[in-house]
Order: C-alpha cells, then sequence, then structure tokens
C-alpha cells in the first residue's frame, strides 16, 4: 500500500492548486475510479481524530521509477501523455453528463499567477 498524509489537517493548498487529502480521495472516488482508466486502486481514507492527520490509502506500484531518477526520459513522458490524454477524453465525456461540482476549475487569472510568480521568482 502506498499512504499521502497532510498532517494537523494541513490542506496544503498552494496558491489554489492543491486541494488535500480529501479531495483528492474524492477524485479517486468519483472521477478516476469510474473512468475505467489505468490508475492505482483507491483502498480508502482515514482521519486521527486526535490528530487531525488524513491519510489516502493506494495501491502501491511495484517497480515504479520516478521520473527525475530516470536516466531515459522520453519514453515514460509519452506514457504519461498518452494516459492523460485518455483521462481527458474520457472525463470530457463523462463531465458532460454527471455534474461535479467540487472539482476545482482553474482560470485564467489562476495561470497569469503562476507566471507572474514565476516572474519573480
Amino acid at each position: 500500500m502506498f499512504c499521502k498524509y497532510a498532517a494537523g489537517g494541513h490542506s496544503d493548498n498552494v496558491y489554489g492548486h492543491r486541494g488535500g487529502v480529501a479531495y483528492e480521495a474524492a477524485v479517486y472516488r468519483h472521477l478516476l475510479q469510474p473512468s475505467e482508466i489505468s490508475t492505482p486502486t483507491l483502498y480508502g481514507t482515514y482521519t486521527d481524530i486526535s490528530t487531525g492527520d488524513r491519510w489516502l490509502v493506494l495501491e502501491y506500484l511495484e517497480n515504479n521509477l520516478r521520473l527525475s531518477m530516470a536516466t531515459e526520459t522520453a519514453a515514460p513522458m509519452s506514457l504519461a501523455a498518452r494516459w492523460i490524454g485518455q483521462f481527458h477524453r474520457v472525463s470530457e465525456e463523462r463531465l458532460s453528463h454527471v455534474s461535479m461540482p467540487f472539482l476545482i476549475r482553474y482560470n485564467a487569472e489562476y495561470y497569469l499567477g503562476w507566471v507572474r510568480r514565476t516572474l519573480q521568482f
């Protein structure tokens, strides 16, 4: 199993980019799993009531390699691009029939904010 967690109920909402463990679990449950494209299995979530720590429990993928550790990146990037293309094709069709108001929708101002912060950096 692969576990992700957010300590102390921290959502890690970076400039509106990340929604935290609860958001990621909702995306798995309502968008990724029903899409029937290849994804790690979501086993569930856990919240420690005494600390507020949240856990997302996913299938552990054997023999995986971080892209930053790969010596050759063209093939993995091609596979990732193919996966995201399939995901967007399936999701566009599904979202035309099913409302998911919890999904974060990024607009021009969101993207311009990243450009401004990058220029400042």
